[in-house]
């Protein structure tokens, strides 16, 4: 019996595999260039564990995000600037091997591939596509609440040793501030210091505001078109297609409930890697073609770099009012990074950019640069990351980190 949903249930186990001819065509890009190199990007298909969808599914969607965790065939890539050790994984039953001999998740029905294994700190966020027929279920493989928790349970010895590693490399940093400067001064130092931007930056700036005008004008930043629009229709041309509210905060009841859904307009979306999803592992991988989790980041890197250029393509082929705006909005954003008066960078606006560069780039480096990572990660990302780095330290240092920032909040806004 047929057993067909509108999209994945969650915990499932799936095939995937990214689709940047779909991604190139979504954001209008459409030369020959693009599409040719778009036609020779090779993807692998990944084994992975959807384990929940990121918006509510309603009729009319083209693609539902999902976290999704990329399994493995080996022990875990080491990394050890972040804490990381290669036994931090759970394995999937059959497979029983572990250095530490840590139990397996059994999946339901049992799991047909014999050398797979979980691993730690190793989601990401994808979009799947929908399908007209919808996703067969029959013959899916899951992980039941028992054994998810069992999992996540194994996993919290992983992220006690990575929250030590942080705890040991804070106090070694203040150990080590302090004894360069006991009388803890807070002048800046040459490190700090900010510098002009380049001329690689201005055009990563008019690119970040073309992929923008792009991605708001083909209907990308949400997984439905908007305004009852169908696939391959524009918007109406006396609507201000660049307008401000898009990107702006939420501030009606309606909004924020689309928000609460995850289906507010997202200007990243256009990056996430779009996927094909399987359900029927066994038809699509065997034991020996599970693809490294460790290459989907080459492939990601390249799909970046494709659409990059597209963008720019487009932009240049234009030739009209829309090149022009487009500039215009990536100076205004340029002079906006510059103190005026100090010639120098705000490093304040670019600090959140710089760290989600730094730290989310390894394993999805869905940016292109810290400058347009500014404009286009959305501030989620920033403040997800923030807190699941505090909660490895521990509940009591995340809480005062937490009054502390609510804090200066409130000290700011007061002044």
């Amino acid at each position: 019996m047929s057993d067909k949903l509108m999209i994945p249930l969650p915990c499932r186990y799936a095939a995937v595999r990214l689709n940047l001819m779909a991604m190139v065509a979504d954001l209008g890009l459409g030369d020959e260039v693009t599409l040719t190199e778009a036609r020779r990007f090779k993807p692998k298909t990944y084994l992975a564990f959807l384990f929940h969808p990121g918006e509510l599914p309603i009729p009319g969607m083209r693609w539902c995000r999902y976290k999704a965790e990329l399994i493995g065939t080996t022990l875990r890539t080491a990394i050890p600037e972040q804490g990381i050790t290669s036994d931090m994984v759970v394995p999937i039953a059959p497979n029983c091997f572990h250095p530490h001999g840590r139990k397996p998740v059994h999946s339901t029905p049992p799991f047909p591939l014999a050398n797979c294994f979980h691993w730690v700190e190793n989601d990401v966020t994808v979009r799947i596509r929908m399908r007209e027929d919808g996703f067969e279920h029959n013959g899916s493989f899951k992980v039941n609440f028992d054994e998810h928790l069992a999992m996540m349970r194994s996993f919290e010895e992983d992220y006690e040793r990575i929250g030590a590693f942080y705890r040991a490399q804070e106090e070694e940093e203040e150990a080590r501030s302090h004894a360069l400067d006991p009388q803890g001064s807070e002048e800046p130092t040459a490190t700090s210091q900010g510098k002009q931007p380049t001329s690689e930056d201005f055009v990563n700036h008019i690119i970040s505001a073309g992929y923008l005008r792009y991605a708001q004008e083909e209907g990308v930043m949400t997984s439905t078109l908007p305004d009852g629009r169908e696939a391959g229709t524009k918007p109406d041309s006396n609507s201000d297609s660049c307008s401000s509210s898009t990107l702006s905060p939420t501030s009606s009841f309606d909004d924020e409930l689309i928000n609460v859904f995850g289906l507010a307009p997202d200007p990243t979306t256009g990056l996430i890697p779009l996927m094909d999803a399987w359900l029927d592992i066994d038809q699509h991988l065997t034991a020996d073609t599970i693809p490294s989790p460790d290459e989907l980041e080459n492939e990601v890197e390249t799909m970046i770099q494709i659409i990059k250029r597209g963008v720019t393509r487009r932009l240049l082929a234009d030739k009209t009012q829309v090149y022009v705006d487009t500039v215009n909005a990536a100076l205004q954003r340029a002079s906006r990074s510059v103190d005026t008066n100090t010639g120098q960078s705000d490093t304040s606006s670019q600090r959140p950019a710089r760290v989600v560069v730094e730290s989310l780039a390894p394993r999805h480096p869905a940016l292109w640069t810290s400058h347009l990572g500014w404009h286009v990660w959305h501030i989620a990302a920033y403040s997800t990351h923030l807190l699941s780095r505090r909660m490895r330290k521990g509940l009591v240092p995340m809480f005062k980190w937490m009054v502390e920032v609510l804090a200066k909040a409130f000290t700011r806004q007061s002044s």
